[in-house]
């Protein structure tokens, strides 16, 4: 498990979260992704790909998780 942290010290667990929290303040130089590694910043969270996402706009961090998602609409087209 990986912890992932703003340089404002808000922890998450997924880099999904963490975007969005960054979104919430955008252009804001007291927020973005505390590297513990440099090298971190090549696939930094700003730059990875929500691969996890329903129609109605909730997006997940797993496969696992979206399916959960799916499974509490079982067949509203809202939900796919």
């Amino acid at each position: 498990f990986r912890d992932i942290r703003c340089k404002c010290g808000f922890t998450c667990g997924s880099i999904v979260v963490l975007k969005k929290h960054m979104e919430r303040f955008a252009g804001s130089a007291e927020h973005g992704p505390a590297l513990d590694d440099p090298a971190d910043e090549l696939a930094g969270p700003a730059e990875v790909e929500i691969d996890f996402e329903c129609k109605c706009g909730f997006t997940a961090g797993t496969k696992k998780a979206l399916e959960k998602h799916f499974a509490r609409f079982p067949g509203d087209a809202k939900h796919a």
